[in-house]
Parts: C-alpha cells; sequence; structure tokens
C-alpha cells in the first residue's frame, strides 16, 4: 500500500466511511465549492446513516433504536430521524415493547412482507424477531416457528447460546482491545451476533468503544495514545 492510498484509507476511516464513499463525497463537494455544480445537486444521495442502519436490519433484520445508537456511535436524534424516513419510504416497520423500547425491523427479508399481517401478527413477528435474532431465521422459519403447538405454551425465549457468546467475547478482550473485525475471525463468529453480542455488552457496562472501533472490557484501563495507534496500523 502506497502513501497516498494510506493516507486515504486512513482519512476515510475518520470519516466512518469506505474509500469509494470518501472519494465520492470529496468530488462533489469540490465541484459545488468551485460553482461547477448547485450544492443540492451536488448531494443527490441519501443520508449515510440510512445505508447503515439499512445494513445492520439486512443482518439481524430487528433491532432496536438503542442498539442502533450504541452500533453506529451516532445522537439518538439523528437515528430517530434516519429511520423516520426509512419508515415513510416504507424499507422498516418498528412497535414499541414495554417499557417503552421502540423496535426497527425490514418490512420484507425477501421470505415474508410483515405490512401483509393483520396488526396483531406483525407487532407480534417485529417483537419476536428482535427476540430471536441470535437463532438466524429469516421472516418466514420465524412465522412458521411462532404458530407451532410447540410455541403456543409460551413466548419464545432467547437462546442460552447468546449468554455463552458474551463470555467468549469478554474473555477474548481480557487479551486487550479488538476491533469487531478481530473478534468476528477470533472466535468465528457472523457478524450479526457480533454486533448484537457487542451492543448488549455495551448497554450492560461491560465493555466499552474506543479510539476508532476498538472494543475494551470497561473495568480494563485505556491504551495509551501509542498502543491505539499501534493497532490501527496493525490492521490497517
Amino acid at each position: 500500500m502506497d502513501d497516498g492510498h494510506r493516507v486515504l484509507k486512513m482519512m476515510a476511516t475518520c470519516a466512518g466511511v469506505n474509500e469509494e464513499q470518501f472519494l465520492k463525497v470529496a468530488g462533489v463537494l469540490y465541484l459545488a465549492e468551485k460553482g461547477l455544480m448547485k450544492f443540492q445537486e451536488a448531494w443527490p444521495l441519501k443520508s449515510d446513516l440510512e445505508k447503515r442502519i439499512m445494513h445492520l436490519l439486512s443482518i439481524e433484520r430487528a433491532l432496536s433504536t438503542r442498539d442502533l445508537e450504541d452500533l453506529l456511535r451516532e445522537p439518538r436524534e439523528e437515528v430517530e430521524s434516519a429511520v423516520q424516513k426509512l419508515e415513510a419510504d416504507g424499507k422498516v416497520i418498528s412497535a414499541m415493547t414495554p417499557p417503552n423500547v421502540r423496535i426497527v425491523a425490514l418490512v420484507n427479508d425477501g421470505t415474508l412482507d410483515i405490512t401483509s399481517l393483520p396488526p396483531e401478527e406483525r407487532r407480534w413477528m417485529i417483537v419476536n424477531a428482535y427476540g430471536n435474532r441470535d437463532k438466524g431465521m429469516t421472516y418466514a422459519q420465524l412465522y412458521s416457528f411462532l404458530k407451532s403447538p410447540k410455541h403456543a405454551k409460551g413466548p419464545v425465549r432467547p437462546s442460552k447460546r447468546m449468554g455463552r457468546r458474551k463470555e467468549e467475547v469478554l474473555q477474548a478482550l481480557k487479551e486487550g482491545p479488538k476491533r469487531l473485525s478481530e473478534l468476528i475471525k477470533t472466535l468465528n463468529l457472523p457478524e450479526g451476533t457480533a454486533y448484537w453480542v457487542l451492543a448488549a455488552l455495551i448497554r450492560e457496562g461491560r465493555v466499552e468503544r474506543i479510539g476508532k472501533g476498538l472494543y475494551k472490557l470497561a473495568s480494563a484501563p485505556a491504551p495509551s495514545q501509542s498502543n491505539l495507534e499501534s493497532s490501527e496500523a496493525s490492521s490497517g
């Protein structure tokens, strides 16, 4: 990797986007600054935040707005605004659960369109898609499971496997701060599971996000700036 590419990668990482997105934004801003294009024309893209939310939901199918805030590291107001736009576009649907937890879900995962269900079943699907996202079921599979006689006796319970995943992540972080990609590779975790586990551990106050995408145990001291730079360089 030459110096120019290394600088580009570093700047894109700081901006929270990939290199192609960074170059595209830099290009349209240059055209707008030079008066070659009106700013409104130079910014035709939808909010990057909306795209990031859709990416997460394409993995998980359903997440709480608190999960989205933790994973995206964006202010609540901006996350809520992006979710509202996606709802208006018919791409996501949400439901409230006690105590005032808002769950956001994909409208259609390719196997079932939630909006085709009666209102009560629709809400029931959103809540259960969130509660069972670690099981990796499609909407159609989840709907069949929830309608089965086996499930009629009571609500679906979260898998015990998620508790083990949390412990595996905590054990890995005892060795020192790690990036999401490192945890996925080291523990052989699906990307969606790794996102959810880290978000849950952050909410529980057991893990903290530091630097540029690094995670550490909440009880561990923060690494020095030189160690952070070394970790970033080794992963670049």
